[in-house]
């Protein structure tokens, strides 16, 4: 995949809505941060904060300052209360 590739992918992925809001959220994350899946099943929203300066996702103990976009679907996803359940079958 080339990097002209990658990134119009990730940006759709970004900015699809016809895609599950799950799915758009674990893919932002697993491309620029390279984390594993199971990973971010495990992911808490507990980690996802917002201050003057922007929002940011904790991953261990490293608070990330996330793109705008990105943000605004994990506020979208945590206020809805749904989980990342539909990626991660039982």
């Amino acid at each position: 995949m080339t990097t002209r590739t990658t990134r119009s992918s990730s940006r759709r992925g970004l900015t699809d809505a016809s895609l599950p809001l799950e799915l758009r959220i674990v893919g932002a994350l697993i491309r620029p941060y390279g984390l594993p899946l199971i990973r971010i099943v495990h992911l808490a929203t507990g980690r996802f904060h917002q201050d003057e300066r922007g929002a940011y996702f904790t991953f261990d103990k490293n608070a990330v300052l996330l793109p705008p976009t990105l943000a605004r679907l994990i506020e979208q996803q945590t206020t809805t209360g749904r989980s990342l359940d539909s990626v991660h079958p039982r």
